[in-house]
């Protein structure tokens, strides 16, 4: 997994769909789950140890998107990454962050 790497690549590398938050606010296009696949075996850990993944970096707007898809993956709720709006738009990684645990 590298920046750029893709929704549709990533539910390869995991295995399995995942699920997300909404796009356009705060925690906008954050992996809220790698729903038990490979990549939560990976990078996350019971000792609070984990790697953070947003998605987005494509320009989607009204180009691409109706105000009906948009609304479907946006804003604060999860959204599983087989969605047809979220196939569609095929978001890419745009942000890595390793959170550590205290010992």
């Amino acid at each position: 997994m590298t920046i750029g790497t893709t929704l549709r690549e990533l539910e390869r590398l995991n295995g399995k769909p995942f699920r997300m938050f909404g796009f356009w606010w705060d925690y906008g296009g954050e992996v809220s789950s790698w729903e038990g696949g490979e990549l939560e075996r990976e990078f996350f850990h019971e000792a609070g140890s984990q790697l953070v993944v947003r998605l987005g970096g494509r320009e989607w707007s009204s180009a691409l998107l109706t105000e009906e898809e948009a609304g479907a993956v946006s804003g604060e709720k999860e959204v599983p990454s087989d969605h047809p709006v979220m196939q569609k738009i095929n978001p890419e990684v745009v942000v890595l962050l390793f959170s550590f645990a205290e010992e």
